[in-house]
């Protein structure tokens, strides 16, 4: 259909003449847009408009320019992979293109530019959700597909294997990704499969270990009493308690882990016996008086670094050596205390000494940590008021006494970070020879 004179952007505008242009042909008409706008007669000769005229015509350009902004933010609307994102984007510019004022004779044309923008955004989402949806339905396939292989393998009492194959799947199902509404449903049915076989793993595996812990429990009394039978001087009772001992254990049942340790530790026991039974009577006398002479060497040594733990060691052997005659025994016992008492004097020497050395030792560190806190505190003032004096002032070597003001900060800087560690390490050194005092 023709426009009729005054139309703008297919809307009937209101037609006046102006009658203050100067020209008759010249008429003033106001479109959609609520903008004034001034033609001649032929649409084309601007030349003859006046001075009002041409703030009119500039309005509509700038308009248009504004307009043609908005269309080119919502050309760029396409890339926004979010609906709600785009969708809240796309409604700010339909309010921005609303309320911008109106492009004269373009207003159709960018109104369509814009609208194509816009319809652009919603195909491409609806492109993307159709993608999503078919990448949705083809994981919830996968994703049954697991669903059924946990379900078939729930019941399976091949622990070791079983729980190899549900961690693949669980790894699978890791990489397949969303499966859209389906997703929760699927996950509690592949979950509840797996939960059911894991749970009866469980209860299986603590029913062993509940067997375990109780023939752990009963094997390691076993091995308490036959170390106590071990230390037993009435050989021929022990060996007797030893072999009671020994067939409770084939009864006990089976420990585990734990079944190794304990049959050795058991059978050390036993060995221990015997060996006593062989040679105690015979050796444990000479035995001693060798753990005599070594007592002496310990009490007497020069280096008491590892005395104490050689002289546990000793009293261990001298356990494990078993009694002499007991005349001899008790002798040898008042010379083994002998020497221990000498060996407690040079300890408690020695502590004094180094409670001493360790005194020093912390009054030195205090003092370095003062100088160190002193020298902080000078090179920390001299930071600040290079820092705080006022810049430069202008001149033909203000740039250089800026560089050189600049580089002495650097370097005040560098060192109270160095007195700084000095001082953290210095309270940290206090702190660890207070606590030996």
């Amino acid at each position: 259909m023709a426009r009729e004179p005054g139309d703008v952007d297919g809307s009937r505008a209101k037609i006046k003449p102006t009658g203050e242009v100067g020209l008759d042909a010249v008429y003033n008409f106001r479109a959609g847009g609520e903008h004034d706008h001034i033609v001649s007669n032929d649409g084309i000769n601007a030349a003859y408009l006046r001075e009002s005229g041409r703030v009119v015509v500039d309005d509509f350009n700038a308009n248009a320019e504004a307009l043609e902004s908005i269309i080119r933010s919502a050309e760029q609307l396409y890339l926004v992979e979010k609906f709600k994102e785009g969708h809240e984007r796309a409604q700010r510019l339909r309010v921005e293109f609303k309320e911008t004022g109106s492009a004269g004779p373009r207003q159709r044309e960018l109104r369509e530019q814009f609208e194509r923008a816009i319809q652009r955004f919603y195909d491409a989402q609806s492109k993307r959700r159709e993608q999503r949806n078919e990448k949705f339905a083809a994981a919830a396939k996968r994703k049954e597909s697991l669903v059924s292989r946990a379900r078939l393998i729930s019941d399976s009492t091949n622990w070791k294997e079983t729980s190899a194959e549900q961690r693949r799947l669980m790894d699978e199902w890791k990489k397949i990704g969303h499966a859209g509404d389906k997703d929760s449903q699927l996950w509690e049915s592949f979950n509840g499969a797996r939960q059911r076989f894991f749970e009866r793993q469980q209860q299986h595996f603590d029913k062993l270990e509940r067997e375990h812990q109780d023939a752990r429990y009963r094997k390691e009394r076993l091995v308490s009493e036959a170390r106590e039978v071990s230390r037993s001087n009435n050989f021929g009772e022990a060996f007797t308690k030893l072999r009671d001992l020994q067939q409770r254990w084939k009864q006990a049942g089976h420990a585990g882990n734990e079944e190794d340790r304990l049959w050795k530790e058991f059978r050390a026991a036993g060995d221990e016996l015997r060996r006593r039974a062989d040679s105690q009577r015979q050796s444990a006398e000479l035995r001693k008086r060798e753990l005599i002479s070594e007592a002496s060497s310990i009490a007497t040594g020069a280096d008491l670094r590892d005395a104490g733990q050689r002289w546990k060691n000793l009293m261990v052997r001298w356990k494990a050596a078993g009694r002499a005659s007991r005349e001899v025994e008790d002798d040898l016992w008042s010379r083994l205390e002998g020497w221990k008492r000498q060996l407690d004097a040079r300890f408690e020497e020695r502590r004094r000494q180094s409670v001493q050395k360790t005194q020093e030792h912390l009054y030195r560190l205090e003092g370095a940590l003062s100088k160190a806190r002193d020298a902080y505190a000078r090179i920390d003032s001299h930071y600040w008021d290079l820092r705080g004096r006022p810049p430069i002032r202008p001149g033909p070597r203000a740039h250089e006494f800026q560089m050189q003001r600049d580089a002495k900060i650097g370097q005040l800087e560098m060192k109270r970070n160095d007195i700084s560690r000095s001082i953290s390490e210095l309270e940290f050194k206090i702190s660890q020879v207070r606590q030996r005092l």
